[in-house]
This record gives structure tokens, C-alpha cells and sequence, in this order.
């Protein structure tokens, strides 16, 4: 009996460390990765985002809020949009990629799902943003879509 119960706390242990190890290892590549800036992290803002007046959508923003992820919810699949707010300001679609709703995600910087080469420019089912439409405002973003959708998110 003694041996048996030996046993079961051996095993135990050794998940326990098995486990403590994994986190510790996940932790430094997420800091290493994030300090190099091949990571950036994006954070679910209270917010609101409204399809043609009717709530449907959440927002992430980076870091530095100087760019947010309009994510509207009216589609299926969920459609998202890259709004850069500072600097050179513009208004890309994500193509078949949509931001997850979890309060915080990274993206890699090396295949970022928001980019140039990767938006819905030639997806039939991609309601891409109208750049000349885009306003900017200090709490809020608004902008058209090619179907004619009013998107606003206020935070």
C-alpha cells in the first residue's frame, strides 16, 4: 500500500513539474518574442461597434492604441478591419481572417493576418472598407463599406 501511494505521489510531482516548466518555457518565448517585436499583443477594449446603428462587433486595440481591430459580428463569417489612427491613416480589410474575442491575442509580425497581401481585396464575400470614408475621431472610428454598411466603434 505504502509503495502504491509512493507511487501516485511521484507521478504527481512530476506533472506538477512537468506543467510549472511548460508555463515557465511559454513565458519567456511570449516575453523574448514581445521584447524582439516579433510578437505584438492585443488587448479587447470595452467598447462599442455598431453596424448601421445596431450593435454587432467588438474592438482589440494594440499596445500604444495607435492602431484598433474592428471585428463586426452581422456576417458569417465574422469579418475584421485594420484601422491604423495615427500617423499615415488608413483602413485595411483582413481577408478571411477575423480576430478572435478573447480579451488578449498576439499576432507575429513575420505572417500578420492584417496585411497588404493578405486582405479581402479578391474575396467575393469580404465587404471591404471605403478608405475615403474613413473618421477618425478621438474616441471613436467610422467608416463605409463597399455594400454600404455604416461602421462605427466608440470606445
Amino acid at each position: 500500500m505504502d509503495s502504491i501511494c509512493g507511487v501516485k505521489t511521484l507521478w504527481m510531482k512530476r506533472v506538477v513539474l512537468a506543467i510549472v516548466l511548460a508555463i515557465v518555457a511559454i513565458s519567456t518565448l511570449s516575453v523574448y518574442s514581445t521584447g524582439r517585436r516579433y510578437n505584438t499583443w492585443w488587448f479587447r477594449r470595452m467598447s462599442t461597434v455598431r453596424v448601421n446603428g445596431i450593435e454587432n462587433g467588438f474592438m482589440h486595440r494594440r499596445w500604444n492604441n495607435d492602431v484598433v481591430i474592428i471585428t463586426r459580428t452581422d456576417t458569417a463569417p465574422h469579418q475584421s478591419y485594420l484601422v491604423v489612427l495615427s500617423g499615415d491613416r488608413f483602413l485595411i480589410h483582413c481577408g478571411d481572417w477575423s480576430a478572435p474575442s478573447f480579451p488578449i491575442f498576439p499576432i507575429n509580425h513575420v505572417n500578420a493576418p492584417c496585411s497588404f497581401f493578405r486582405n479581402g481585396a479578391n474575396d467575393p464575400k469580404a465587404d471591404n472598407g471605403i478608405v475615403k470614408t474613413l473618421i477618425i475621431q478621438p474616441q471613436s472610428v467610422e467608416f463605409t463599406t463597399v455594400s454600404g454598411k455604416r461602421i462605427k466603434a466608440s470606445w
